[in-house]
């Protein structure tokens, strides 16, 4: 996740870009929960702006074809697998909540309902920006690039979206180190 960070915000400095995150995060989340809370709480306003920025410009930026969300059909058993990593990586945030039972008033009532509205939220939104990307540019332009929101956006007419688009995917990248010290 570091090195999507760094190629969303500067390719040819991925590396660096990602050593210098890790070590800015560890120290935010160090700091305690209150501040990993904070930190989490700007990622995700920050993020769902720019996913919304992204979806916009892509549906609207892009001559869109529903034959490009059939063209990925022929996918090999090894490359579901690959993708189905990367989601499941992505939705692992959703054990978070069963551990931070301690920080809620009532952990048997809100828990129990925060985690399917949690995972439902994130898997609308996770379809809504992969078939908007899908319609936009196809799965070949998308898995070509390692930042292929950047590539969605990129590929139509509001390709001037591309630095908010960029920022925001790297940001959304820094997500999965917010964490409690506590875990």
């Amino acid at each position: 996740m570091a090195l999507t960070f760094g190629y969303y915000l500067a390719p040819e400095r991925a590396q660096p870009l990602a050593v210098t995150a890790v070590v800015i995060l560890v120290a935010v989340n160090l700091r305690g929960v209150e501040r990993t809370a904070q930190a989490t709480r700007v990622i995700l306003a920050l993020v769902i702006t720019a996913l919304a920025v992204t979806v916009a410009a892509t549906l609207i930026g892009n001559p869109l074809s529903l034959e490009r969300l059939a063209s990925g059909r022929g996918a090999s058993v090894t490359e579901v697998l690959q993708a189905a990593g990367f989601f499941f990586f992505a939705f692992a945030g959703y054990a978070r909540l069963a551990t931070l039972g301690e920080e809620v008033r009532d952990p048997s009532r809100i828990i129990p309902r925060a985690i399917p509205l949690a995972l439902g939220l994130v898997l609308a939104v996770y379809l809504i920006v992969a078939v908007s990307s899908l319609l936009a540019v196809g799965p070949a332009t998308l898995a070509a690039t390692n930042a292929p929101l950047a590539a969605a956006v990129g590929a139509g007419s509001l390709e001037s979206l591309d630095p908010i688009v960029r920022i925001g995917a790297a940001i959304a990248s820094l997500g999965c180190f917010c964490r409690s010290s506590r875990e």
